[in-house]
């Protein structure tokens, strides 16, 4: 008969189960964490959004996971590339050893089929099956573009996507964890907010042995964000 595992062993596992399940549950701003203290700073992307952010980490605008920095065409609406923003630990640069918290604009308001959010019923239910298929799809082939380059990648779990709400606004949530290198899992959960004529993409992410050092902080990130409507 196999012996029981010590208690700090249990406590451990423990732990690290609620870590996950907080991380993946379908609404962020459902979780029960305090509001950000005084001593945060408010970010503000113009005509876009605000959030806040401690002390020990740095907002660098215009810069984000998707469209970097692109020029504007004469004549065309504001070049939504600059409405993007990249948080990080003071002094570092984007990587997956460390907690981040990305927002990005797409140029392009139908990623996520407006049938998603018309349920429930059998139309949007497929819907959202479909959305997930082809974003996890998009991933895999991103994962696959990883190891052309010679660099080790895998996509090791796959959570699904579900709807939530942010802000008031219709969202998509998807989780998933996946590695590089010899490095840890990376925990990832992208959050996708149709507006208008544009997508807000959110990417929140840290390493699975990180998480007592990352996951309070960018939930209240997220939690602290401020929409505006377009």
């Amino acid at each position: 008969m196999p012996k029981p595992l010590p208690v700090l062993v249990l406590h451990t596992v423990l732990a690290s189960v609620l870590v996950l399940a907080a991380f993946l549950a379908p609404d962020l701003h459902a979780q029960s964490v305090s509001d950000p203290t005084s001593g945060w700073q408010t970010i503000s992307i113009p005509d876009t959004a605000t959030f806040q952010i401690p002390a020990s980490m740095e907002a660098q605008i215009g810069l984000g996971g998707g469209l970097i920095n692109l020029p504007a065409e004469p004549g065309s609406k504001p070049n939504l590339a600059n409405l993007c923003a990249a948080v990080l630990p003071k002094g570092a640069d984007l990587g997956t050893d460390q907690g981040q918290f990305l927002f990005d604009t797409l140029a392009w308001g139908d990623e996520v089929p407006a049938a998603v959010f018309t349920g429930p019923s059998p139309t949007a239910d497929a819907s959202l099956q479909k959305l997930d298929a082809d974003l996890r799809r998009d991933r895999e082939s991103k994962i696959k573009t990883t190891r052309s380059m010679g660099l080790a990648a895998e996509l090791k779990t796959w959570a699904g996507t579900n709807i939530t709400k942010v802000d008031g606004f219709n969202a998509v949530a998807t989780a998933f964890t996946h590695t590089l290198g010899t490095s840890p899992p990376v925990l990832v959960r992208e959050i996708r907010i149709p507006n208008g004529d544009r997508t807000h993409l959110i990417t929140i992410s840290y390493p699975s042995d990180q998480a007592d050092r990352w996951l309070t902080d960018l939930v209240k990130i997220f939690q602290s964000l401020k929409l505006i409507r377009h």
